[in-house]
């Protein structure tokens, strides 16, 4: 299995480069595509060649915070069209494979994403229900706005996402939200049934605030009941299944860094 990671950067090269480490050392021949905002003065290319399979996107797009990522995802995922890969996976920059694994929490599903959903729509709903050139074409359908963070979708499904977002939803491309929270998990469940989605997300993050080493240690202790995802959802799951931790700070002096390296 290959897992294909589509990751924005904007900063500290050094962190960059521990990504890759981290990725390759938890994920089984990984494919790892950068995109590296304009912002990011000191990036350094050339520090991938001694690594296989780490690419970068030839196009920079400015990237302003809470505004939307969809065109530097979608963009990755096109300057990655000709390889061959099973799964697509959304990776941050501020976030760190914990162990080993996820290729067989994955295997044989379309999807692992925080299925959370709301009881009315939100601005984003509306913005995408707005920008969609075929009438009611969301309509009936839950609203959903989910952080994609650490999620996966097969290649197919990928593919069948970006491919309508392409065709029907352009105007979304220039959003100001984080539009991709809502239009990429919307229709994710939309193009999938229950039995393909893997509803525990492999997630767990600690909102702006740096995981503590407490709660690492307890994240990689084996079978321990704990919320997942985005703590305040209160969603309850187990340490099984959490794979990635967001979010750990980007500089090598982090102690999380330090301590998430020597695993």
């Amino acid at each position: 299995m290959k897992i294909l990671f589509s990751i924005p950067i904007h900063e500290n090269m050094d962190v960059v480069i521990n990504i890759v480490d981290n990725i390759k050392k938890f994920v089984k021949d990984p494919i790892i595509i950068f995109h590296a905002n304009p912002i990011f003065k000191d990036f350094d290319a050339s520090r991938f060649d001694i690594y296989s399979n780490v690419y970068v996107n030839s196009n920079r797009f400015e990237f302003t915070k809470y505004h939307s990522l969809l065109p530097i995802l979608m963009t990755n995922y096109y300057e990655t069209s000709h390889l061959e890969y099973d799964y697509h996976c959304f990776f941050y920059s501020n976030e760190m494979f914990i162990k080993p694994g996820i290729e067989d929490y994955i295997a044989g599903k379309q999807c692992v994403f925080e299925n959370v959903f709301s009881p009315t729509a939100s601005d984003r709903h509306r913005e995408m229900f707005a920008a969609c050139d075929i009438p009611d074409y969301f309509q009936g359908q839950p609203f959903i706005n989910n952080h994609i963070e650490g999620t996966l979708y097969s290649k197919q499904l990928i593919d069948k996402i970006f491919a309508f977002v392409s065709q029907h939803l352009m105007a979304l491309l220039t959003s100001k939200t984080s539009i991709e929270e809502t239009v990429i998990p919307t229709l994710a469940y939309m193009y999938t049934s229950p039995d393909e989605r893997i509803d525990a997300y492999n997630h767990f993050q600690d909102w702006d605030r740096e995981v503590s080493l407490n709660q690492l240690e307890f994240l990689l202790t084996p079978g321990q009941p704990c919320f997942i995802g985005h703590t305040a959802n209160e969603r309850s799951g187990t340490t099984d299944t959490i794979f990635t931790i967001k979010p750990v700070h980007r500089t090598l002096n982090s102690q999380l860094r330090q301590m998430i390296n020597q695993l």
